[in-house]
């Protein structure tokens, strides 16, 4: 038989009713579970992520490996959340939090190609949001404390997109995030010429040039987009 035991997030998870005698708290995803909320309720999200992780890796369930992820992020344990998110994926491989998060996490275990793997898939779900998911992309990527890992996986998905300019304004805005001056120049320059104007991101760029003692170069880069869009309030407000 079969008892259901109901989390405190209202999930629901079958477990087989073992005998006293074969009872093992190692190999228990029930007693795992219950570890894992107790310790969490107490502070101690190291534990709680340990025993999730073990729990989801039985179960391959996809509740479990959902909740066993998040815990795992909030703690800091990248090994726990890297495994718990590649359960969560395979059991809802169209979930893209679930692909982002992956990413994430491969990032953090200097997985560039498995990063952008998952990343790639983000992109290619849904075509019409493509550009929507760019920009999600360059805000996940940009809070990654590797931001050069970061920086190499958002060339290597803007590279095939050359022509792409929201690709460009996503680079550009990790480059800026990530302080990286030479590189910021060269993706606001394309940005520039591909006519897509944004002002917020513009102010950053200036903002990032003159932090760098490049005020010249950040009012020549303004004055030429003034130029080609000489009616965007936005630009001019920056310039004055």
């Amino acid at each position: 038989r079969h008892e259901r035991v109901i989390l405190n997030v209202g999930n629901l998870v079958d477990n087989r009713v073992r005998q006293q005698d074969d009872f093992d708290p190692d190999n228990d995803p029930l007693f795992q579970i219950l570890v894992a909320e107790f310790a969490g309720q107490r502070g101690r999200l190291d534990v709680a992520a340990e025993n999730y992780a073990a729990a989801a890796r039985q179960l391959q369930d996809l509740e479990v490996a959902k909740r066993a992820t998040r815990i795992a992020v909030f703690s800091r344990d990248n090994a726990a959340a890297l495994e718990s998110a590649k359960i969560w994926v395979a059991q809802a491989p169209e979930d893209i939090e679930a692909r982002q998060i992956l990413a994430a996490m491969h990032i953090r275990s200097g997985e560039v190609d498995a990063a952008i793997t998952q990343l790639e898939t983000v992109l290619n779900t849904a075509t019409d949001s493509a550009n929507r998911h760019l920009g999600t992309i360059a805000n996940l990527l940009s809070r990654e404390e590797d931001k050069l890992t970061a920086l190499k996986v958002m060339e290597k998905l803007i590279a095939k997109r050359d022509n792409d300019p929201d690709a460009q304004l996503a680079y550009a805005l990790l480059a800026i995030r990530a302080e990286e001056v030479e590189r910021a120049n060269k993706a606001m320059e394309a940005v520039l010429d591909s006519n897509i104007g944004n002002s917020n991101i513009a102010m950053a760029y200036v903002g990032l040039l003159q932090k760098n003692s490049k005020t010249h170069v950040a009012f020549n880069w303004l004055d030429r987009a003034i130029k080609k869009s000489p009616d965007d309030a936005g630009l001019r407000l920056i310039y004055a």
